[in-house]
């Protein structure tokens, strides 16, 4: 209750605390009739009243607390107690409108701990109190807090009160009324001062009285706490809406009234065109200068270093990131009025945490944008309010810093030489980067690897696409090639392989590389004079091989591979067709598409997949090698390896790097033994090594 001084009921009716209950109603009925006839009456005990202090209204009030036990006592302990000449000497000064002699008088009489002392410095705290209604003076703050913090704690002070109360009120008392009150009087405090605060704009009435006493009351919760914690909740309402994406980032908050940054106007968000940079300018400006101020974007995040594949989410973050100073200036104010590790304010501070970790989550996992989710997790942390959930956010933590460790540890870097300089290449867990620009594995869409052979030299090219990039360069290091090869054959082939089988099996697509068009049914090509060409996954598959710069594609004529297609390497995806046609062959029997033939087991019946096995190692791996490979399967621990760790090498070749049906105790000895390595954060992907293809190199060979 804000107004239990100012507005106390022994104050109203201009009485003192000593007053009787038939005083005390003589007393309303006098104003009240006085009131009627607008004349407002004045008594000898009012201090400084303010204006229409007296009304029907407070007037019934104040009769209607002092009959009842609860608030007769609040009342009670919340006014001057004359006990004897010396308050009334101190209160003639407050009525005389001398405050500071009055204060003087019970500053010199309070001094030690007696039971005179102790109501001497009740009566100084409330003086204090109601001089800081009118007048923000710090060091009435403090000492009025003090000496309420004394008084408060000390039992003397409370046998005292209760005696002195029980003998000059009439009102029923017990202790059980006393030591309710007693409980509560640091609510009742804290209210006064969440008031002062208010009245003075000042945060110290709160956080000093937060800081002297541990607790508040029901106005610091309503009138302090439940708006700031109204205005983070809608903050973390809008941060909940933003999603960011493979695609992106998502911003699904409802129509907001917004600003252009070019002239100023301001109105609802759909009048507006969004920029990479979080600029925004309305569509009048966007009429006039689209294109310059597209321009202006682009400088500035080349300047920033913002690379093309970034800048999809770039945005999005700046948006989380004004989201969180907004959050971070309210919780400011709760540090200030030292409510901040109040427990409620800790289960809002949580609450916000969580949101920034889920985006932290979504640019760890999505966007490979590892120190920006590495920041986000840090923020969170420290906002973070209970200790078992700041546990939670450093184990997220720990995983961002190992994924960005192993980032470093796993990089592989090829060094492409230039004419003046060098650049790089780098193969990373998750994504491909060079110069400036980077490919999530899980985002490419197209590869190219192909060579031109001149008098000299041959000049090869690499191209990897996604929806959103592409990565483009030429060499003429042979190395390089063979490095990039295996490189793009381990982290991206199979994931395009993937899609491409998705898109024909599961959405029922025709997908086209160069000539060929793959679909459920099988692949075709067009004829010279008209029609097509068609080949069923039901038919005898051979794998297409690489030939002077080409992949040759091939149809069973009489029991042998027949020339179908010729594709030039440089055609997009046109490397990944001897894996996506045996793939294609493996979805189509396990959709049902065909069925197998002759009668043969099913370990035998992928017809097209039991002979692309022996088919793609006879032609990639030459008879004449066996004393290579089977040396080099000796050299790495062939022989030392188990039936079921070389199975597991062979499903994950099969199957792909995330193949979960291997026991993770078989994988874990795999990649200690440097066959496999572990990659990932918050989820593992295991990829075989060069010294894993030499097991499998010799195995595939031995078992045609």
């Amino acid at each position: 209750m804000s107004n239990l001084l100012e507005n106390n009921a022994y104050r109203i009716l201009g009485l003192d605390t000593t007053a009787s209950q038939k005083e005390i109603l003589r007393r309303y009925k006098e104003i009240i009739n006085r009131l009627e006839i607008s004349d407002q009456p004045v008594y000898e005990l009012d201090i400084d009243l303010p204006k229409n202090f007296r009304n029907e209204v407070s007037v019934k009030n104040g009769l209607k607390e002092l009959q009842s036990a609860k608030g007769n006592i609040r009342e009670y302990f919340f006014w001057f107690q004359s006990s004897n000449g010396n308050d009334k000497k101190a209160l003639k000064f407050l009525i005389e409108n001398k405050p500071t002699k009055a204060i003087q008088i019970w500053k010199d009489l309070s001094g030690g701990n007696t039971v005179s002392s102790l109501l001497y410095k009740k009566n100084l705290a409330i003086l204090y109190c109601l001089i800081l209604l009118k007048d923000d003076n710090s060091k009435y703050l403090k000492d009025s807090l003090s000496i309420w913090k004394e008084i408060i704690d000390s039992e003397k002070f409370w046998d005292t009160f209760s005696k002195s109360y029980s003998t000059q009120n009439e009102q029923t008392i017990s202790e059980e009324n006393v030591s309710r009150f007693k409980e509560s009087v640091a609510e009742e405090l804290s209210d006064i001062y969440a008031d002062l605060g208010q009245r003075h704009k000042n945060n110290n009435y709160v956080r000093n009285f937060q800081e002297v006493f541990g607790t508040h009351g029901k106005k610091t919760e309503k009138d302090v706490m439940q708006p700031i914690y109204d205005e983070i909740s809608t903050k973390v309402e809008q941060l909940k809406k933003i999603k960011i994406t493979e695609e992106g980032g998502k911003d699904s908050n409802t129509t907001r009234i917004i600003k252009c940054e070019n002239c100023g106007f301001v109105g609802p968000d759909d009048g507006f065109w969004g920029y990479d940079d979080n600029s925004i300018i309305c569509d009048k400006c966007y009429q006039k200068i689209g294109e310059q101020w597209t321009e202006k974007v682009d400088k500035k995040l080349q300047k920033l270093g913002i690379d093309e594949d970034k800048r999809k989410w770039y945005a999005t973050i700046l948006k989380i990131d004004e989201i969180i100073r907004d959050i971070e200036k309210d919780l400011s104010k709760l540090r200030k009025t030292g409510l901040y590790d109040q427990p409620a304010s800790k289960v809002v501070r949580d609450r916000v945490a969580e949101v920034i970790r889920e985006r932290s989550v979504e640019l760890h996992n999505f966007g490979a944008l590892y120190d920006d989710a590495d920041r986000l997790i840090r923020v969170a942390a420290k906002i973070s309010g209970t200790e078992s959930y700041k546990s939670g956010l450093r184990a997220d933590k720990a995983k961002i810093q190992q994924t960005m460790e192993e980032d470093t540890k796993n990089l592989l870097t090829v060094e492409i030489s230039g004419f003046f300089s060098s650049k790089y290449v780098e193969f990373k867990p998750r994504f491909v980067e060079y110069d400036g620009l980077k490919i999530l594995y899980k985002d490419a869409t197209e590869i190219s690897l192909s060579g031109i052979r001149s008098n000299f030299s041959t000049t090869y090219t690499f191209v990897v696409v996604s929806n959103s990039s592409q990565i483009s360069f030429s060499f003429s290091n042979n190395d390089i090639w063979g490095k990039l090869s295996g490189l793009s054959e381990q982290r991206i082939i199979p994931v395009i392989i993937k899609k491409i089988c998705d898109q024909i099996f599961d959405d029922d697509e025709t997908i086209s590389i160069g000539g060929l068009q793959l679909s459920k049914k099988g692949y075709s090509r067009q004829k010279f004079l008209g029609g097509t060409d068609d080949v069923s996954w039901e038919d005898k598959i051979y794998i297409p091989r690489f030939s002077q710069g080409n992949v040759v594609v091939y149809k069973d004529r009489d029991g042998r591979g027949s020339q179908f297609e010729i594709i030039p390497m440089s055609t997009l995806n046109a490397v990944i067709l001897p894996g996506l046609l045996k793939e294609c062959v493996e979805r189509a029997y396990s959709k049902g598409i065909y069925t197998p033939k002759n009668n043969l087991s099913q370990a035998q019946s992928t017809s097209g997949t039991s002979q692309m096995n022996s088919e793609e190692y006879y032609e990639k791996i030459d008879r004449a090698e066996r004393p290579r490979l089977l040396r080099e399967f000796l050299d790495n621990g062939g022989k030392k390896l188990t039936e079921t760790e070389i199975n597991a090498l062979l499903l994950l070749r099969t199957n792909g790097s995330n193949y979960v049906h291997v026991d993770s105790q078989i994988l874990g000895q795999l990649v200690e033994k440097g066959y496999l390595k572990r990659e990932g954060g918050f989820t593992s992907t295991y990829v075989i090594q060069a010294k894993g293809y030499k097991i499998l190199n010799w195995v595939l060979y031995k078992y045609k």
